[in-house]
């Protein structure tokens, strides 16, 4: 076999390996875990996100146990809302969020930010190192081996489903996708009009319809000064409330 031809079949049978490894891991019977219980087995912490890089360990942040636990997949929660002083892990914990979803109950994923300048951030400061300090999640989010998939600042695929990552001053990143769940990080900045066609917070709504009962909605910020603070809006309307 001539050497360019047999290293293109070596690198095929790396990407169809890869591929089964999914479908396997899919479809083994697993066992029912939290989010806090899934994240203290598989998400490792980057030097970029911590102090003490490695496997999270939740006896630090106790406080967050219960909230990132109401996006566990048997929770009854459709909307969780977490009203929050600065400095108190959320990022870590929405990271958190999108590693459970993405490798516990694969399906699309939304991650909102208030800005476009903010989102390009999160993704190279937040996304690729949470990526790729996790193996599990290393291995979801390979580098893409069919058209199809995409690894790119806006979109990185897992599987069959993927991330988006969306700016909520933008009306063309919050159309036209069907999301799962969806995470809104500093929330109380997101905008009331979003060209004309309603709030940010309605436009992601509206991504959630075809997953039904199915869908969670992640709310997460510092409440903001004055009396139409979103953050502290939702939180008042929350049957079930989780505040630090």
């Amino acid at each position: 076999m001539p050497k360019q031809k047999k290293t293109k079949y070596k690198k095929n049978l790396k990407g169809l390996d890869k591929i089964l490894g999914q479908f396997h891991r899919i479809l083994q019977p697993k066992e029912s875990l939290t989010v806090v219980e899934w994240a203290e087995q598989n998400f490792y912490l980057s030097k970029k996100d911590s102090a003490e890089p490695g496997l999270i360990s939740y006896a630090r942040t106790p406080y967050a146990r219960k909230i990132v636990n109401c996006m566990s997949k048997k929770h009854p929660a459709r909307k969780v809302t977490w009203k929050k002083a600065s400095q108190v892990s959320a990022s870590t914990q929405a990271n958190v969020v999108i590693g459970y979803v993405a490798d516990y109950e694969p399906s699309p994923i939304m991650l909102t930010m208030p800005s476009e300048k903010v989102l390009k951030r999160a993704a190279r400061n937040r996304i690729d190192p949470m990526i790729e300090a996790s193996p599990v999640l290393k291995e979801l989010f390979a580098q893409p081996r069919s058209k199809e998939e995409t690894n790119s600042a806006t979109e990185k695929s897992f599987g069959a489903a993927s991330l988006y990552l969306a700016s909520a001053a933008s009306s063309n990143d919050l159309a036209s996708i069907s999301v799962r769940v969806a995470i809104s990080d500093e929330f109380s900045k997101f905008p009331q009009d979003v060209n004309g066609e309603g709030s940010a917070d309605k436009l992601i709504d509206r991504r959630l319809q075809t997953f039904g009962s199915r869908s969670k909605h992640f709310k997460i910020s510092t409440p903001a000064e004055g009396d139409d603070d979103l953050v502290s809006k939702e939180f008042e309307l929350e049957i079930g409330r989780a505040h630090v």
